[in-house]
């Protein structure tokens, strides 16, 4: 993940915050659309006043400024994204081919997405020697080391908000199964994988990549479809978890 690209005729700047993947859904996208970009990463829980100060209409990442344009949201961006660069194409132009793609898309940003969401700020507060590793890929204009050290109330804050609590923990794990063998179906009827990495590609791997950070989940996902897919769209969202999450 290069933070700043020069190719291609667009320049744009994409706004996020460390370690999200969904900032790295729009990121993924802009580098297959080889669009020149810079990341600009904001300071967790306070993103949510600088997005609105910046002229986004939400207060969550990720959002996107191109070509006049502020654009919210991970599904929007790639929306907008093949307005402005048709090719190569992130949804299908089949009528059916696109309404499985969508619904794919739907699915990864509005559950998929989330699900990550109660599980890290829960397991950082019980495993803070791991917030360094999972924001080694900052582009803050703080040192990234000032920031670790201290993340633990923006990482508290970040939990209430999210509603990350061992309650919602355990139902959530109780999920994932059924989720990934979602993502293995997927991928079995090419909704991903298919052509090229596409729209539905970008939204679900950088989730099912930051899974992979947690050696609780790793036996549940080493060498399964949904792992090698995560693994070859983002080999560089990396980090590691030790052992934290609760029995389901």
């Amino acid at each position: 993940m290069t933070g700043w690209l020069r190719v291609g005729p667009v320049e744009a700047t994409l706004y996020g915050i460390p370690a999200s993947n969904a900032v790295l859904t729009v990121q993924l996208a802009l580098e297959r659309k080889q669009i020149a970009y810079r990341r600009i990463d904001q300071l967790p829980v306070l993103h949510r006043i600088t997005m609105r100060a910046r002229g986004f209409e939400g207060s969550t990442v990720p959002g996107l400024a191109i070509e006049g344009r502020k654009v919210h949201g991970s599904a929007p961006i790639l929306r907008t994204l093949d307005e402005l660069a048709p090719e190569p194409r992130l949804y299908p132009d089949e009528p059916e081919r696109r309404a499985e793609v969508e619904e794919a898309v739907a699915w990864g940003e509005h559950v998929y997405q989330r699900t990550l969401r109660y599980l890290l700020p829960w397991s950082l507060l019980r495993r803070p020697r791991a917030v360094a590793g999972v924001l080694k890929d900052a582009r803050l204009s703080l040192p990234t080391g000032l920031v670790v050290v201290s993340s633990k109330p923006a990482i508290y804050v970040n939990s209430l908000i999210q509603t990350s609590n061992s309650h919602m923990v355990r139902q959530k794990l109780a999920e994932l199964p059924g989720m990934f063998d979602h993502i293995d179906d997927l991928i079995a009827r090419g909704v991903l994988n298919a052509d090229g990495p596409g729209a539905a590609d970008m939204m679900i791997a950088p989730t099912t990549r930051a899974f992979l950070w947690w050696q609780d989940l790793r036996p549940e996902l080493e060498g399964r479809p949904v792992a090698e897919h995560a693994r070859r769209l983002a080999p560089e969202f990396d980090a590691d978890i030790p052992p934290v999450l609760p029995l389901r």
